[in-house]
């Protein structure tokens, strides 16, 4: 039996898009490498989220999106992550 798929004239298919650089996850900048918090304010960010990290997964699993967003900037955190835990922080003693 003949094989009739062809690789090289599906890769190069002008009517294909390359959807490689769609990306649904706006807040997530891959160009910033550095934090632009102290790393004293960085360090306990990074703590801090271990443990929302811990109790999104033992026992709340409704903070578990919004912990996965915010580990995803442990690296470089910003003021925007900071204020955005501390959000986090305030839904979690109230409920």
């Amino acid at each position: 039996m003949k094989n009739s798929y062809k690789s090289s004239t599906i890769a190069n298919n002008k009517h294909d898009k390359d959807v490689r650089r769609d990306n649904a996850d706006d807040d997530v900048d891959l160009h910033v490498d550095r934090p632009t918090v102290s790393s004293c304010e960085a360090k306990a960010y990074v703590e801090d989220i271990g443990k929302l990290g811990w109790l999104a997964d033992k026992s709340r699993p409704d903070i578990a999106l919004e912990v996965n967003k915010l580990q995803r900037r442990a690296a470089a955190p910003r003021p925007k992550d900071i204020e955005t835990m501390k959000q986090l922080n305030r839904y979690i003693k109230s409920h």
